[in-house]
C-alpha cells in the first residue's frame, strides 16, 4: 500500500505512483489537523482520478454553504468534516475558532462537491 494523506492527491501523481509501484494499492486520505481524526479515504481508481472518497469510520462529510447549510449533490460548496471527537480550538483566538469550528463540524477551507454516489470531488 502507498498512502498519501492531508491534501487531495493530484491525478497525475496517483497515476505515477501506480506505475512506479505496480503491485501496490494507492490510498488517498484527505483531512486537516483541525478535523483529524475525521477524514475521507479513497483507494485510487483510474476511472475516477479526481475522487477524494467517502468519510472514514465514524466521520461525517458535508458540502455546505459558508453558513454550514448543506447544498445539493453536484453543487459546489465548502467541504466540512465532523467526527464524534470534540473538535479542537485555536488557542487564544476565538474569532478564528468561530470561523472554522461549528459545533462538531470543521470547515476545511476547500471547495468540493458530491457526486451521485456520495463520493466527494474537488470543486
Amino acid at each position: 500500500m502507498v498512502g498519501v494523506s492531508a491534501a487531495a492527491l493530484p491525478p497525475a501523481v496517483a497515476v505515477a505512483l501506480t506505475e512506479a509501484f505496480e503491485n501496490a494499492t494507492v490510498v488517498n486520505t484527505y483531512t486537516s489537523t483541525e478535523a483529524a481524526p475525521a477524514q475521507t479515504t479513497m483507494v485510487f481508481d483510474p476511472r475516477r482520478p479526481t475522487a477524494l472518497g467517502r468519510p472514514a469510520s465514524a466521520a461525517d462529510l458535508q458540502i455546505a454553504s459558508s453558513e454550514g447549510k448543506p447544498v445539493p449533490a453536484g453543487e459546489v460548496g465548502e467541504v466540512w468534516l465532523r467526527s464524534p471527537v470534540r473538535p479542537r480550538e485555536y488557542y487564544a483566538d476565538p474569532a478564528a475558532t468561530a470561523a472554522v469550528f461549528r459545533g462538531s463540524w470543521v470547515r476545511m477551507g476547500d471547495l468540493g462537491r458530491l457526486d451521485e454516489e456520495g463520493i466527494s470531488l474537488p470543486g
